[in-house]
């Protein structure tokens, strides 16, 4: 039986203050629960550094440098944005730090499996669009829309306030419909 404590109903100032006060152990569980509510804003941060340190090592550097500084942070309220600014500003070193870039190999598969439906066409078509927006609109559209969560959990991942996540919401989806509508008016030239 798992005896491990359901931390998922634990608000980010909570969790904050019981890693403070957390043996190693219970740390661990903590540091594991922020990862996940986070790990939008760490995945966001990491392709500046991904050709130089693997995630993993980027994510452990990371929080080696928030544990530095955790006893700083003055509440625990303010730490999405310290968390934030402690992931761009390990992004930021770990690439100035590098001066040499490794080359990366990705085997490509000889064949896709095949993968049919129309839900799995139009997410297709949705996340190409995406990598045109940028990285904090692309964000909070596929956490409101592809992982269908609510703006309050998206605000807390991000680490940003929920009305900034419900402006970024709208701003994207104007440009996503300016994106198609330019898309349908070149099409309908070509016929």
């Amino acid at each position: 039986m798992d005896t491990r404590p359901n931390l998922r109903e634990v608000s980010v100032e909570e969790l904050v203050s019981r890693l403070r006060l957390a043996s190693s152990t219970e740390a661990s569980l903590y540091v594991e629960e922020i990862i996940r509510r986070f790990e939008p804003l760490l995945r966001a941060a990491w392709p500046r550094v991904a050709l130089v340190v693997e995630y993993r090592d980027f994510v452990q550097e990371v929080f080696s440098r928030l544990f530095e500084g955790l006893p700083a942070l003055r509440t625990a309220k303010a730490f999405p944005g310290y968390f934030r600014k402690i992931v761009f500003s390990v992004a930021s070193s770990l690439a100035r730090r590098s001066s040499s870039v490794h080359e990366v190999h990705v085997e490509e598969p000889n064949e896709l499996p095949w993968v049919g439906g129309e839900a799995f066409t139009l997410r297709i078509f949705v996340r190409s669009y995406l990598e045109l927006l940028p990285r904090q609109e692309r964000e909070v559209i596929r956490l409101l829309f592809l992982e269908e969560l609510p703006a309050s959990e998206a605000s807390e991942r991000l680490g940003i306030e929920p009305g900034a996540v419900r402006m970024t919401k709208s701003r994207a989806l104007r440009r996503l419909r300016e994106l198609w509508l330019r898309e349908a008016l070149a099409l309908e030239a070509k016929r």
